[in-house]
This record gives structure tokens, C-alpha cells and sequence, in this order.
């Protein structure tokens, strides 16, 4: 498993530091597309106090990794990079349009089969 091309955790990181580790997987990279989720202010009309996940730690890490190479394979990937706090996704490709498809793949992949959930608490 590439434990620094996919992670878990609720610490805060640096987006440049994600930015800076995926130019480095190759000298082909023309582009790299990064969908970074957010928690809403809002949700169902309350305001949103914070937001907390739950997971079953091994069997998400095993189907992030799978959807990862999945998707280095189906787009032509240099790299993919996956942090899942709220969620960052990094897709490095030769050119921008598979790298905005594989961003675009992956979340929704990701929303499908990933057993992780997302509790919104209010106010």
C-alpha cells in the first residue's frame, strides 16, 4: 500500500506540501487537478457546529488504495494522492482532462464503496 499516497487522519496538513509531492512523480506531469472538499456552513438549514467521521480504519484504507490504482490505471495517472480528513484528492496527469476526470471519478467512487460516514453536528 502506498501509505503516503493515501491517507486517513484528522490532523490538518499543507496543500503545498501535497502540491510538492505529487510534481515530483514524474517529469511528465503537464497537470495536476486537486478537488479539495469543505464542510459547509450549512446543512439542512442549521448551522454546522462541526463534522465528525467514522470509518472502519483497515477496510478504508483498502478500498481508497484499490480506487487509487484504479484510477492511475483508468486515466493514465502519474499519481494520485488521497487524504481523507474532510477530503483532498490530487490526480497528476500528462494533461489537464484526465486529471479532471480521475478527480471527478474518484469522489464519486470514493462516496459509493468507501465505508466512511460523515456526521454533521449542529447548532
Amino acid at each position: 500500500m502506498s501509505k503516503d499516497k493515501v491517507i486517513i487522519q484528522e490532523e490538518d496538513f499543507s496543500l503545498d506540501e501535497v502540491l510538492n509531492t505529487i510534481k515530483k512523480a514524474s517529469k511528465d506531469i503537464g497537470a495536476v487537478v486537486m478537488f479539495i472538499g469543505i464542510v459547509r456552513e450549512y446543512e439542512n438549514g442549521k448551522k454546522v457546529k462541526y463534522l465528525a467521521y467514522e470509518h472502519y480504519p483497515k477496510m478504508a484504507e483498502k478500498y481508497l488504495e484499490e480506487l487509487r490504482e484504479e484510477a492511475i490505471s483508468k486515466f493514465n495517472l502519474k499519481d494520485l494522492i488521497v487524504i481523507q480528513n474532510v477530503v483532498v484528492i490530487a490526480a497528476a496527469s500528462e494533461h489537464r482532462k484526465e486529471a479532471f476526470e480521475a478527480c471527478s471519478w474518484y469522489i464519486e467512487e470514493l462516496k459509493k464503496v468507501v465505508p466512511i460516514w460523515k456526521r454533521f453536528y449542529t447548532v
